[in-house]
């Protein structure tokens, strides 16, 4: 009987360092879990954000090509004198507002 009992010791001692060690695993492996759950997020957050800048600048060079496209006549000087340079003709009649809006 003397026999017996050093093993089953042993065994129940394995037994807990094994039990041990799987729970150690298992909390590693959800802490890892969580931070890469967390970046995972911040990443998609990230690329959407980019996804946005994107159409944005696809927007923008869509207008920049259709400026490029548009004839080049006095209409199209006329346009670009008031846009740019905030140039008028001399028949234009010009209001100038003072309020915040």
């Amino acid at each position: 009987m003397n026999d017996n009992q050093p093993s089953a010791l042993s065994r129940a001692w394995n037994n807990i360092f094994v039990r041990l060690i799987v729970v150690s695993i298992l909390i590693t492996m959800l802490i890892l879990l969580a931070r890469l759950m967390m970046q995972y997020n911040e990443l998609k957050e990230q690329a959407d954000l980019l996804r946005v800048e994107i159409d944005a600048s696809a927007n923008k060079i869509e207008a920049l090509q259709a400026q490029l496209d548009a004839p080049f006549n006095n209409d199209y000087v006329i346009k670009i004198a008031k846009e740019k340079l905030n140039l008028s003709l001399p028949q234009e009649i010009i209001f100038y507002n003072d309020l915040n809006e």
